[in-house]
């Protein structure tokens, strides 16, 4: 369910960040070296923190932005249900257009890793 939370949030963040773009003549909203930090709540009760990074990089012989996501529960909700999720993304920094994607999924008992 975490995971779900994560993932709408930085697609949400990804298109609404593409759309501004777009209205803007293209002109890129974001920079390397910007780093985002949420937290997570159900109710009251805080249930974990999310962390975006973005970094310039060379990917396969091309200039690329990296954005590592890293979600963690927290506190009573760690106790609980631990979750370590990390989504990876490599795309172009001209126009957005992803060269690949990891996702490597650590909640509770279940395991998932998907690369794209």
């Amino acid at each position: 369910m975490r995971s779900k939370a994560c993932i709408t949030i930085i697609l949400f963040l990804i298109n609404w960040n593409r759309g501004s773009a777009q209205e803007q003549d293209n002109k890129i909203t974001f920079n390397s070296g910007e780093n985002l930090e949420f937290i997570i709540y159900y109710g009251i009760i805080n249930g974990g923190v999310a962390t975006m990074k973005l970094r310039k990089v060379i990917y396969n012989g091309n200039n690329a932005l990296h954005c590592y996501t890293e979600a963690r529960s927290t506190g009573i909700t760690d106790r609980l249900y631990k979750v370590r999720d990390i989504y990876e993304s490599y795309f172009n920094p001209e126009d957005i257009l992803p060269y690949k994607s990891i996702r490597n999924i650590n909640e509770g008992k279940y395991h998932k890793y998907n690369e794209v």
